[in-house]
């Protein structure tokens, strides 16, 4: 069985939230991530999951901002949203150790 989904929910100002679901019991994988975008800057989490053994793997990829930036970025997309969305969404937190990912994306496994 393949199943996937995503959605996306927008705001004015660029600030957008996106979530992409995937199932495949042939592969015996689950994933899902949710993004949080303002403008260029965006941090996307992704979780994977074996389905026949139960083991997770957790990733950050975090873009145009460094990982100090990060929680003053949360505050701000759930600001920015909660303004015009009924609920405030928050992704995973506690990324804090100063490197710059210099616009690039990087990962980082838990």
């Amino acid at each position: 069985i393949y199943q996937a989904m995503n959605s996306l929910r927008t705001a004015p100002g660029g600030v957008k939230e996106t979530r992409k679901a995937v199932k495949d019991t042939r592969k015996n994988e689950a994933k899902m991530a949710v993004g949080h975008h303002i403008g260029d800057r965006s941090l996307e989490t992704e979780r994977r999951r074996n389905l026949r053994t139960n083991e997770e793997e957790q990733y950050q990829n975090i873009a145009n901002m460094s990982e100090t930036e990060v929680p003053e970025f949360h505050r701000e997309w759930d600001d920015r949203m909660g303004q015009f969305a009924g609920s405030r969404s928050r992704g995973q937190r506690g990324i804090d150790d100063g490197k710059k990912s210099g616009g690039a994306n990087r990962a980082i496994k838990y």
